[in-house]
């Protein structure tokens, strides 16, 4: 397709090979995990396997630009390059993927500069920004947005409903009426944001691809948002006119499996039909440019470019394997016989783990476990969560909006532990759908007997560890001399969840104090008892 490239001898296709052997030896733990997600039934980036053939689409339209251009490279792709390596590190220290996303697309974009020149970058910049919509966001952002986008479907869908039954009541993002078979739950996945990124894509794709002027483009755009949610209520109120015709949840589940589909499809051939009746029929014929101003300025050895930018590739796949250390690890481990059963007048079941949480945290080891007392008071619930992958935690401040929740007061208190230790907690007093509160107290325990109250206090001491273990990592790989890898599974983290009905407020927190000190002290016990 580039015709006039000046690819020089077979040393230059040499160059090109290694570089892009270099770039997915570099990538390659990131794009299996991004593969992971992009195949997950009900995840949010299925689109993604879509991108790059669009991508592709819009690079192949600019072929008749791409075949003028004289291909040389540029000094200015170098320190693009090496900004892609900072970034890619950062996000692998922080256990942050998405600057390693961002990333990926900057080591591309610095290698085309570097190997073809900044004409070529601006003829495919816009494809290369469109590949941005193949990244996940922070799960945090995402469970966020989703929250909103749930309640706002489920309003929607409760006004529609309500047209054929008046028992239709809303709780949250629970739909419940005395017809439905069981309450309709707009979990997650039925939130319309799935919609709303596919629906982007395509709005991107086609006002670039098309014909027409940017207002229209502009519309095209526009119209994703309310598109999305106006489609997504529409489904679920379907789903819900089912359960009140038939009284099936059967036939419910049914039609919940094929109306995402349905959703999907209505909505694509919405966008298309309003590109349509806007006159973007046809697609765009890209002018070949008249000057060649840019190409000229680019001219720098484009040869000594090429072999700086290999050099860095190649520094950037080492870095890929030493990296897989901190993703490739083992599963955490709790010490089940120092976790009391019971204790006082406390006895202690276990309860199976959900299947949805389960999923979640599968780096984890989990035990949840149920405590009654001989009073019949409010029972508690005891989840422990034990990792040292960052993956294997969720935040609770996160977690409990997205799932229908409502967090009424955050605090913190300090708990007093058997060897007189205070253990700082984050304390939450929780609303359900249902109009039911609820208590739920916190912390993390790191390695060495320190606990923390939070997430991010968590993540600031895994970040630490991660940092070193990959420090040592890369000297031992580059020194002669033996370097010595800090033990990153030594490194495990061990969260405790305590959580109990708040029928009573202060009658009922100062009964799971009680229960967490014996916890604590019949835990200490058993753990003292072990080792002897």
């Amino acid at each position: 397709m580039l015709r006039s490239m000046n690819w020089g001898n077979g040393f230059h296709y040499l160059i090109y090979a290694v570089a892009l052997v270099a770039f997915f030896v570099s990538q390659w733990r990131l794009l299996r995990y991004y593969w992971g997600i992009w195949t997950e039934p009900n995840g949010y980036y299925s689109h993604a396997l879509l991108v790059p053939i669009l991508a592709g689409i819009m690079i192949y339209l600019n072929k008749d630009r791409l075949k003028s251009i004289k291909c040389t490279g540029c000094w200015l792709g170098i320190p693009v390059l090496i900004s892609a390596v900072a970034l890619h590190l950062v996000g692998v220290v922080t256990v942050w993927d998405f600057p390693c996303g961002i990333a990926m697309l900057l080591m591309v974009s610095g290698g085309i500069i570097s190997l073809f020149g900044l004409k070529v970058m601006a003829v495919i910049l816009a494809p290369i920004l469109f590949l941005s919509l193949m990244i996940p966001v922070s799960p945090s952002i995402l469970d966020s947005t989703t929250h909103h986008y749930q309640i706002v479907s489920t309003t929607m869908s409760v006004h529609t409903l309500s047209l054929f039954d008046d028992s239709v009541v809303q709780a949250g993002n629970v739909i419940n009426s005395a017809n439905l078979p069981q309450p309709l739950i707009v979990g997650g996945a039925c939130s319309g944001l799935k919609l709303l990124i596919a629906l982007i894509m395509t709005s991107l794709f086609l006002g670039y691809a098309l014909e027409g002027s940017w207002w229209k483009k502009a519309i095209l755009a526009g119209v994703s948002f309310p598109l999305s949610i106006f489609i997504n209520s529409l489904r679920v109120a379907i789903l819900g006119l089912a359960g009140i015709w038939t009284g099936s949840a059967e036939t419910v589940q049914s039609f919940h499996n094929y109306a995402g589909y349905f959703g999907l499809v209505l909505c694509a051939g919405v966008v298309i039909l309003l590109a349509r009746i806007m006159g973007m029929r046809y697609f765009r014929t890209f002018q070949t440019p008249s000057d060649t101003s840019l190409d000229e300025s680019a001219r720098h050895r484009p040869l000594a470019s090429s072999i700086a930018a290999l050099a860095i590739l190649l520094v950037a796949a080492s870095f890929g394997t030493a990296e897989q250390s901190l993703y490739n690890l083992p599963k955490g481990q709790i010490a089940r016989q120092n976790i009391p059963m019971s204790f006082g007048k406390w006895t202690g079941e276990d309860i199976p783990i959900e299947e949805e949480t389960a999923k979640t945290l599968a780096k984890g080891d989990l035990l949840k476990r149920v405590y009654y007392d001989t009073s019949g008071s409010p029972e508690i619930i005891v989840f422990i969560d034990a990792a040292i992958d960052m993956s294997a935690f969720h935040d609770p401040v996160v977690c409990i909006p997205s799932n229908g929740g409502r967090i009424v007061e955050e605090g913190l208190i300090k708990i007093r532990s058997p060897n007189q230790t205070d253990i700082p907690a984050t304390v939450l007093l929780v609303a359900d759908a249902d109009g039911s509160t609820g208590l739920i107290v916190y912390w993390y325990e790191l390695p060495n007997g320190r606990y923390v109250q939070s997430l991010q206090a968590m993540r600031r001491h895994l970040v630490t560890s991660r940092f070193e273990h990959l420090k040592q990592t890369m000297l031992g790989s580059v020194s002669l001399q033996s370097s010595k890898p800090v033990d990153i599974e030594s490194s495990q983290i061990t969260w405790y969840r305590f959580s109990t009905d708040a029928i009573d407020r202060k009658i009922d927190q100062q009964r799971q104090m009680q229960f967490i000190s014996d916890f604590l002290v019949s835990k200490s016990k058993l753990e003292t008892n072990q080792d002897n």
